[in-house]
């Protein structure tokens, strides 16, 4: 029958079996059980508290790798590393606000093309001037 697995365990009986906190995790290599609770309400606080831990280290890393694109100035990255990895969430709030706006690649491009188009536009108008005489 279908809703039976391969052993007769009722499906019901193996999601709940499979998927529980201290079932799951004894599967995992080593002893990283002990550091679960069994109590379902222990081990969801701990796994809430185990997601905004990596949404931190996320953040340092992602804040970290942004500024560097952004700006050569070494104090100004040190703050802004240390700003994110103090205050997580409101210091990296805060440091979309404070970082630059275009990163020294986007800022080099920029005047490349800039002076791209002034020399074009100064053989522009002496090829103009030419004619015209």
């Amino acid at each position: 029958m279908w809703w039976y697995t391969e052993e007769n365990i009722p499906i019901s009986d193996f999601i709940y079996f499979s998927f529980h906190p201290v079932n799951f995790f004894s599967t995992l290599p080593g002893n990283i059980s002990a550091f679960f609770s069994a109590n379902p309400t222990v081990f969801f606080i701990q796994a809430v508290l185990l997601g905004c831990g990596f949404l931190v280290v996320y953040l340092v890393v992602f804040a970290t790798r942004d500024i560097m694109l952004r700006t050569d100035y070494f104090l100004f990255q040190i703050i802004c590393i240390v700003l994110v990895a103090a205050l997580p969430m409101i210091g990296f709030l805060i440091y979309l606000l404070v970082r630059p706006s275009t990163t020294i690649f986007q800022r080099k491009l920029k005047g490349d093309l800039e002076s791209v188009v002034a020399r074009f536009g100064n053989q522009k108008k002496k090829s103009q001037k030419t004619i015209g005489n």
